[in-house]
């Protein structure tokens, strides 16, 4: 792979990963609830779900799934499901500053939370999709070219999505419970307004 190839994929990479989305604001909440360590659970659990989407990206799974009506649409509607039940969630419970029961809370219902809010992103299924292709020199051996797009990927939204919650546990004691209250509803309206875009567009289709 050629190094201009490789630096304009980075480029687009980097302004993906770090352009605030349901991902985002998800570790934020969970950086600001419970401190980055529980946090990291978050990201680690979607990076996960992100290297599941582009192994089916590399393996033309999702290009089957994008190119059914039936299916993508299966898949927008299960992440809208989960988008409305997180954003209801933050809405009724809100933020609030670390404590024993948020960061005693299982590391596994955290990684699962990532995973999930990944693997049900129709916008990421699209984007891996569509993006690893036009990188891709079909002269040259397609499984390393592939290694060094997807690994570029993954430790780009693993760095972002650092930063993103390292930034959140900063500025949990400098606000009010006010502010976390504001936040939170705003979070939880950006989910439940993501959830009913997904749910129109569906019903657009006629599914």
């Amino acid at each position: 792979m050629e190094i201009a190839n490789w630096l304009a994929f980075l480029s687009i990479a980097v302004v993906a990963t770090i352009t605030p989305g349901p991902a985002v604001f998800l570790v934020v909440s969970h950086s600001v609830t419970a401190g980055w360590r529980q946090a990291s659970y978050t990201i680690v659990g979607n990076v996960t779900g992100l290297f599941v989407m582009s192994l089916c990206s590399v393996l033309g799974v999702s290009a089957i799934i994008v190119s059914s009506s039936l299916l993508f649409s299966v898949v927008k509607v299960l992440g809208a499901a989960y988008l409305l039940y997180l954003g209801l969630r933050l809405w009724r419970k809100g933020l609030a500053y670390p404590n024993a029961k948020n960061t005693q809370k299982s590391e596994k219902s955290y990684f699962g939370q990532g995973i999930l809010i990944s693997l049900t992103n129709p916008k990421a299924i699209v984007f891996t999709t569509a993006l690893f292709p036009q990188f891709v020199m079909a002269d040259q051996p397609l499984a390393p070219q592939f290694m060094i797009l997807v690994s570029t990927l993954l430790i780009c939204s693993f760095i972002c999505l650092s930063c993103y919650a390292k930034w959140g546990e900063k500025v949990t004691n400098k606000l009010s419970d006010k502010v976390l209250s504001a936040m939170s509803r705003c979070i939880g309206l950006t989910f439940i307004g993501a959830a009913a875009a997904m749910c129109l567009s569906v019903q657009r289709k006629g599914y």
